[in-house]
């Protein structure tokens, strides 16, 4: 049974293009208005948007199985700038990336930006339960924020993830 825990997501900005002249601003794209699911799909019943932020999961009850809210849009070359927090004992959560459903399953295949246990901060590759890359342990406690707002940049460029 999976602990009990609350993701609270805040995307900030995806910026959808480079190739732009060093110096250049690219405009920045919002992948979420704050006040509808508009765009995403997935079991909405595992969701909520609350103080504009996508919500998963919560604190009085167990998390049943791995839920998975995904963009309608797909995404060739982005960086994806967003805020989190996780809050609950023993919680883990993800951003899945080039990633894609499995057909008549509730799992991904793909890669995924990995927070909370001792995987803040890792490169998880979903389908294969994989860890590709990641910081240490100690490394991880220097960088993260528990039970308050961090941040994750994921910049993906064609097949290289960074």
């Amino acid at each position: 049974m999976r602990t009990a825990a609350t993701l609270v997501v805040w995307i900030v900005v995806s910026v959808p293009v480079f190739g732009a002249d060093p110096g250049t601003a690219v405009p920045l794209s919002p992948l979420f208005d704050g006040t509808s699911f508009a765009g995403w799909e997935g079991n909405l019943q595992a969701f909520r948007i609350q103080d504009a932020a996508i919500v998963g999961g919560q604190l009085d009850k167990p998390v049943p199985r791995n839920e998975y809210l995904c963009t309608t849009k797909v995404y060739r070359d982005f960086e994806l700038r967003l805020k989190f927090r996780l809050r609950g004992e023993n919680v883990n959560a993800g951003v899945q990336f080039r990633s894609e459903r499995v057909p008549g399953s509730n799992e991904m295949i793909g890669y995924q930006a990995d927070m909370g246990q001792h995987y803040w901060g890792c490169l998880y590759d979903e389908r294969r339960h994989k860890l590709l890359a990641g910081p240490t342990k100690e490394e991880q406690q220097k960088l993260i924020r528990r039970d308050d707002w961090n941040e994750y940049s994921i910049r993906a460029e064609a097949t290289a993830q960074k």
